[in-house]
């Protein structure tokens, strides 16, 4: 809103007890680069779509640099879903499709569809000399659309010319209020003004009312009448600052139907106003004492906020305060919903609600994101929420479920004693959410009617990004603006991204972005349509079924629209969830009271849902004795149903354990259960389970198990009627030799194949590490060729190698005992492994080395090899037979890498893209071009890269010359060049840095002095964007340079020195060649002896008193002679004094009053900490510069309305110029 660029908000923040200053573009080593919490999160909202305005290239630039600046100041959404958002724009800007081309500041609106596409713009013109103009406020009322703003000057808005009023014999345009209403398709449908003749007439805010009037609300300058059209004036609170005040529209014709002006004397500023049923609330702060209809109410600190309830006949009811003399809480806008009133904005040092009292983050350092709560009681404030981090709130929404919608901006401010620094990694936090930041980023935080955070989402930027406006769309959609990319340098030519959720928005710079224009504005602004994701379970609030809930299932099983997870009755069977066994169905909306489907009336339904419907804790499906009439009211355990079925042991089941045997007859009627005997099952026949009952299931003297439940009885259910014994089993294995043992010695190796059988080793198995061959005996100790190959365990190199082969000449070449095929990898043990060896079958009996086998391919070069080197060339016609192994070879076997490098650069012939590279004589030689065109420098140094190419003999501009012979290698693409490979534009005969002097554009000044004489004469800065340089003027008109003025503030119209250098520019009234104080034109005696005192005035001026002598002065004759005459005046003098002094002293002490230590505090001025300042933000302007020089460069001329000069800066600063060719800012 048009309050950022107020003048009034600049001195507020002054105020604000030293803690903030205004942000400067340029941090200098404040910025931080320590790394956020990893704890610190955004919260996940969902992107819908983003939009983006701001510079593009364009066929028909308005100025001839690429510029162009838009700043939104605010947004809403019709009852369509239209987005409607605006602010003002100068120089070149693209709103999608839609383009806006003027030298001059002009309010616009743009409108974009539901979906993010740009569909409309409107903006204002000038007239009859000029002027500009922003809009401050948007609101819409069903599809028509309302604005109001301010403008300077001759603005043309709405079809209407508007001049701004003037005070009587003035010439300075003062700034003036504007509203206007539109249709859906941007069409003005009218536009009215309003204003004072003076400065500071704002509107801040426009609301439409059900009845479709139009209300406003902003300030006016106090020290005059305020004029609403032709009809209405209202007179000021007086004082020398502004005053609140407040409209209202007929909103058909726009004619105003009446005006109300409060505040005090002091300052007072009203900033957002909201339709609330039958009239108004409104907010914004006063200072001193200010009167709101019949309150009356005195500020705390110097200044506090005010809210107060306005009828539709606007007067001031029911106003209440928030202030503190240490600190200040600042709204931005106010909301209403339910007969309660949301205002939000920020809050920095210690505040009091009325007894809510907060103190802002840092310890009072930050300013904080507060939001507080009025419902009318007493004008009491009920609650007050805040935010921790350092922000900028820009606006406050709700939407009719009661969700309020904050937006602005957040960054982590570094406190010293000295200031605070903007750092580069930041964070701030809403409630249980972190957000991320670098510098400053925007962000929309989401809060319930009770002051509880629910979330907050932010966009994410490499500089300072902000959010602006912040709105709700109809559908449920967070709709955010904001500007991005501001303080740090986007080149022209170049992009900037911000990361807004899963969506971008890219912007390109220009020479408001351009590090050579020093300017550093945002780089354009965006629209972002996000669904905020409360609860962080992947759906948006306006889709989910429990916004406040985790249910990434959104789940809903009787179809209530209310999620499973935040339904208290989620099967809707009338039983609550905690009391219900089967809370999330599947049967859905039936009675469970019915005992016929519901047995034990546990809310489950018997015949789907209940899997135990007799309660007795076994499943239905397992349960033997679940029908109707069965025993109900027990639970089944191991006493009352020892096996598990379901039937009572003592009143329903006859056979306990369940094995198919009556209890009657079983001799462990309650042991295992759930099985039945067979001879499988009770080896004995006994009634007890063989496995874990009974200990010797065939009775033959061995247990079934030791002690350690290990297998003991390998034949545990084997011959009966028989003893296990040394005779009868030899391995005691349980199993009876004759006749049921097949391997009598327990070595794993059937006695049938049992090379070592009946006498062989007992207690031990054969297996691979013991028994290789597994022939049954034990390989230690027993068995002298363990893989049985025919070569013996002692001369065998694979001893426990392959079985079932015998070594022989043709299967194991070297005879080592190993399976060539199969376990040899070396088959000629000659050292080289067979898949390397290209004689793997070759001669043995030697070994491979670089003496016998260069190429270390397993072939013996003296009898098997015929190519050593492996370079493709047979030795017999190899002229080079060392090549180095793997090095590609020509045809007569010369390595290209190091046996070849025509152009002798060091890098071989097949890796040298430049086979032709100058000699290191000449790369030396031509190491440094300095143009003969412009003066540029470039090194091309000596060094050849790794291709084999030098940087000299490159073309970089694709002009067909060689860099290093090009005067102009950096030639735009397409560009005619001459013979020395320049384009016209390129030359820069004078050397000051701006290029053009053939064609005489951009270079204004083609003469100006050469770089050595600018770098003698730093104080006169750089050359200009124009291509001036100061030293180069002659401010003082006397026809000497600037640089060669030793005397540069002669008066007009003298003579000067133009011979002598140290007297360069100087008149007479500026030298005194004989050092006596006297300047030559008034010294009468110009050649006084250096160090004699000489008369400063009168008719001897510059005389000593000895040449006044000789002159005849009377004057100094007295000097000389009359020290007698004066020393009696001495003395007289004195007398008169002392009796003065008792005089007065008689009266000090009579009627004194003491000096107020207030007066002495007054006179101490307290320091305030200098916050230095984050990217982005550039410093206050000078109001005056002596010359153009001191002007921001960048800029263009134009005509005022009044026919002076004006210098149009690129931040929009105006300056008119004076007679004396000075300027003021306007």
């Amino acid at each position: 809103m048009h309050r950022l660029q107020h003048t009034a908000v600049l001195f507020l923040t002054a105020l604000l007890i030293g803690m903030m200053t205004q942000p400067l573009y340029g941090v200098e080593n404040s910025l931080s680069d320590e790394n956020i919490n990893a704890e610190s999160s955004a919260r996940a909202g969902t992107t819908e779509w983003t939009a983006v305005a701001g510079y593009a290239t364009v066929n028909n630039p308005s100025i001839s640099v690429a510029a162009g600046l838009v700043s939104p100041n605010d947004m809403a959404v019709d009852s369509l879903g239209s987005i409607y958002t605006g602010g003002f724009a100068i120089y070149d800007v693209t709103f999608g499709g839609q383009a806006y081309s003027d030298v001059a500041q002009m309010a616009y609106i743009g409108k974009t569809s539901s979906t993010g596409n740009w569909q409309k713009l409107w903006y204002t013109n000038e007239f009859g000399g000029g002027g500009s103009a922003s809009v401050s406020a948007i609101t819409t009322s069903g599809t028509d659309v309302y604005a109001c703003g301010w403008f300077v000057g001759n603005v043309s808005i709405g079809g209407q010319n508007f001049q701004s009023y003037t005070p009587a014999g003035s010439v300075e345009s003062s700034q003036d209020i504007w509203v206007a209403k539109f249709d859906q398709n941007l069409n003005a449908q009218w536009a009215s003004q309003a204003g004072t003749v003076h400065d500071n007439d704002a509107c801040e805010d426009i609301v439409v009312s059900p009845g479709n009037e139009v209300y406003i609300i902003g300030e006016t300058n106090a020290t005059a009448p305020a004029y609403f059209g032709t009809s209405i004036t209202k007179n000021g609170m007086g004082g020398t600052s502004t005053d609140i005040a407040i409209a209202k529209l007929n909103s058909a014709n726009g004619n105003w139907i009446d005006a109300n002006i409060e505040g005090s004397t002091s300052q007072d500023l009203g900033y957002s106003i909201y339709w609330r049923g039958g009239g108004l609330v409104a907010t914004g702060i006063f200072s001193g004492t200010a009167t709101f209809g019949t309150q009356q109410m005195q500020a705390i600190g110097s200044f506090d906020l005010w809210m107060a309830d306005i009828t539709t006949s606007l007067g001031f009811v029911n106003a209440s305060q928030a202030g503190g003399t240490g600190g200040i809480a600042q709204p931005f806008a106010i909301v209403h919903h339910n007969g309660v009133d949301y205002v939000a904005g920020t809050v920095q040092g210690t505040v009091n609600f009325d007894t809510n009292q907060v103190m802002s983050s840092s310890n009072g350092q930050d300013s904080t994101t507060f939001v507080a709560s009025r419902s009318g009681v007493n004008n009491q404030w009920d609650w007050i929420t805040t935010a921790s981090g350092y922000h900028e709130v820009r606006d406050l929404d709700i939407n009719s479920a009661g969700t309020l919608l904050v937006t602005g901006s957040f960054g982590t401010v570094s406190w010293t004693g000295t200031g605070g620094s903007l750092q580069q990694s930041g964070s701030a936090t809403f409630g249980s959410t972190t957000l991320p930041s670098t510098y400053f980023d925007p962000f929309y935080a989401t809060m319930d009617t009770t002051g509880v955070w629910i979330s907050a989402d932010a966009g994410s930027g490499d500089f300072n990004d902000n959010g602006i406006a912040g709105i709700w769309s109809p559908t449920g959609e967070i709709l955010g603006a904001g500007t991005f990319g501001q303080g740090g340098a986007t080149n022209i030519g170049s992009t900037y991204t911000i990361t807004l959720g899963s969506g971008t928005a890219v912007g390109n710079g220009n020479a408001f972005t351009d590090q050579n224009y020093q300017i550093y504005q945002p780089i354009g602004y965006y629209i972002w349509s996000l669904k905020a994701d409360s609860d962080s379970d992947g759906t948006p609030d306006v889709d989910d079924n429990c916004p406040d809930q985790f249910n990434p299932s959104q789940s809903d099983i009787d179809s209530d629209n209310l999620g499973d997870e935040c339904d208290p009755d989620a099967d809707e069977d009338g039983i609550l969830n905690e009391s219900d066994n089967c809370p999330n169905g599947p049967e859905v909306n039936w009675d469970p009271s019915d005992t016929s489907i519901n047995r034990d009336q546990d809310g489950c339904k018997d015949a789907t849902e209940d899997t135990d419907d007799d309660a007795d804790g076994i499943d239905d499906i397992t349960d033997l004795c679940d029908d109707i009439g069965d025993k109900m009211g027990w639970t089944s355990n191991s006493v009352r149903d020892h096996d598990a079925d379901g039937c009572h042991d003592t009143e329903e089941d006859d056979d306990d354990d369940n094995d198919a045997v009556p209890d009657t007859d079983d001799d462990c009627p309650r042991g295992w259960f759930n099985w039945s005997t067979s001879p499988s099952t009770d080896h004995d026949t006994d009634g007890c389970a063989d496995e874990g009952e009974d200990d010797d299931d065939d009775n033959d003297g061995m247990n079934d198990l030791d002690l350690n439940d290990a297998p003991l009885d390998q034949c545990p259910k084997g011959d009966l009627n028989w003893i296990s014994s040394p005779t009868t089993d030899r391995d005691g294995d349980g199993c009876r030799d004759d006749g049921e043992d097949t391997d009598d010695d327990g070595d794993t190796v059937l006695d049938i194949n049992d090379k070592c059988t009946p006498d062989g080793n007992t207690d031990w198995t054969s297996l691979a590490p013991n028994d290789h061959d597994g022939d049954g005996c034990r390989d230690a100790t027993e068995d002298d060729d363990d893989d049985d190959d025919g070569v013996l365990d002692s001369l065998d190199s694979c001893p426990t190698g392959m079985i079932g082969w015998t070594s022989s000449p043709l299967l194991d070449v070297d005879g080592d005992g190993c399976m060539d095929t199969e376990e040899d990898s070396d088959n000629d043990n000659d050292g080289v492994l067979n898949d390397a060896d290209s004689c793997a079958g070759g001669e043995t009996g030697w070994f491979a080395s670089n003496e016998f086998d260069a190429d270390g391919d397993g072939c013996k070069d003296a009898t098997e090899d015929t190519d050593d080197d492996a370079d493709g060339v047979e030795d017999q016609f190899d002229a080079c037979p060392a090549t180095p192994l793997g090095e590609a070879a020509d045809n007569v076997g010369c390595g290209y890498n190091t046996q070849q490098d025509n152009d002798q650069d060091g890098i071989y012939d097949i890796n040298d893209a430049c086979l032709n590279s100058p000699s290191s004589a000449d790369r030396t030689l031509y190491e440094t071009l300095e143009s003969e065109a412009n003066g540029l420098i470039h090194e091309w140094g000596t060094t050849i890269d790794v291709s084999g190419c030098w940087l000299g003999e490159l073309d970089r501009d694709s002009d067909s010359r060689k860099n290093y012979l090009d005067q102009c290698p950096d030639s735009p693409s397409g560009t005619f060049v001459d013979e020395f490979g320049c384009g016209a534009a390129e030359y820069d005969w004078d050397k000051d840095g701006v290029l053009g002097d053939v064609i005489m554009n951009p270079d204004a000044c083609p003469n100006t002095s050469d770089a050595i004489t600018r770098g003698n004469h730093t104080s006169y800065g750089s050359v200009d964007a124009i291509g001036c340089w100061s030293g180069d003027g002659d401010p003082d008109l006397d026809s000497i340079l600037a640089y060669l003025d030793m005397c540069p503030n002669t008066d007009l119209g003298l003579d000067v020195n133009e011979e002598e250098q140290s007297l360069m520019g100087c008149a007479d009234n500026q030298l005194d060649f004989d050092n006596d104080g006297a300047m030559n034109d008034v010294d009468v005696c110009p050649e006084t002896p250096e160090g004699i005192e000489v008369q400063t005035d009168g008719e001897r001026i510059g005389c000593t008193l000895e040449q006044r002598l000789e002159m005849g002065d009377f004057d100094a004759q007295m000097e000389a002679y009359g020290l007698f005459v004066g020393i009696g005046a001495l003395v007289i003098i004195a007398l008169l004094g002392a009796i003065g002094f008792f005089l007065l002293k008689s009266d000090e002490n009579d009627g004194a009053i003491p000096a107020s230590p207030m007066d002495y505090a007054a006179s101490i001025q307290t320091a305030a900490p200098v916050m230095q300042a984050p990217p982005g933000f550039a410093p206050a302007q000078p109001a005056y510069v002596a010359d153009y020089t001191g002007l921001p460069g960048g800029g263009h001329y134009d005509q005022g309305y009044d026919g002076s000069t004006v210098y149009i800066a690129p931040d929009a600063s105006q300056w008119r110029m004076n007679a004396d060719g000075s300027f003021n800012r306007i």
